[in-house]
């Protein structure tokens, strides 16, 4: 059956937990973020007395716009691509990454920032 074919799939074991999300990828990681969250404080796993910083790097430069059926900037059309990624500017652009940055610290956005483009040619890509 369905539950025997998806627990053999998924390795689980007792008392695993899976659970599904059915709805575009922003409503999905959206309601998946906020009950790890209210599970967190309610289980008492958050640690208030620790700074728990991340630097947050390798942001795709491009998302998918169903709306738009295309890619679409995922910050704006102005930050730099990775050296290494550009050539996808006319490949697949989910693999183009930018130079930007965010910095959190328990989980609430301090700051970020981007390096632009200072290019002409290159910025007139962006634009296609």
């Amino acid at each position: 059956d369905l539950t025997s074919d998806l627990t053999d799939a998924l390795q689980l074991e007792d008392n695993d937990l899976v659970l599904f999300v059915a709805d575009t990828l922003e409503v999905a990681n959206a309601s998946l973020g906020a009950l790890r969250v209210r599970l967190a404080k309610d289980l008492d796993l958050i640690d208030e007395s620790k700074f728990n910083y991340l630097w947050v790097v390798d942001w795709p430069m491009f998302e998918w716009s169903e709306e738009e059926g295309r890619y679409m900037s995922a910050h704006h059309p102005f930050t730099l691509p990775q050296a290494d990624t550009a050539h996808e500017l006319e490949g697949d652009l989910s693999k183009v990454r930018a130079i930007a940055y965010d910095i959190v610290l328990n989980g609430y956005e301090l700051g970020g920032g981007s390096l632009r483009i200072n290019h002409k040619d290159l910025q007139e890509r962006m634009f296609k």
